[in-house]
């Protein structure tokens, strides 16, 4: 039917602090054997990629400008977030 379901992961992921000056700590309320992040400016350009093992907390510095970027979290599952941040 082409439609894609996955299972949302926002509900469980607590970041802080948002606004930021650059440094966040993601908890993920549950340890992930493995998850791809990604990090993009509000135009949507990739600012950071990495592939993570054995997770339930994250430290990210989001190197740039001030203004609003995009966290996407996503497991070999399908679970996915979308994550606001505002960098002051």
């Amino acid at each position: 039917n082409g439609l894609v379901h996955f299972k949302a992961l926002d509900d469980i992921i607590n970041i802080y602090p948002n606004p930021t000056t650059g440094d966040l700590m993601l908890d993920l309320g549950k340890i992930h054997n493995e998850l791809s992040l990604k990090i993009r400016d509000i135009t949507g350009r990739i600012i950071s990629s990495e592939t993570l093992k054995s997770v339930n907390k994250i430290e990210i510095d989001i190197k740039g400008t001030k203004g609003i970027y995009i966290i996407e979290l996503l497991t070999p599952k399908g679970e996915r977030a979308k994550l606001k941040v505002i960098k002051q």
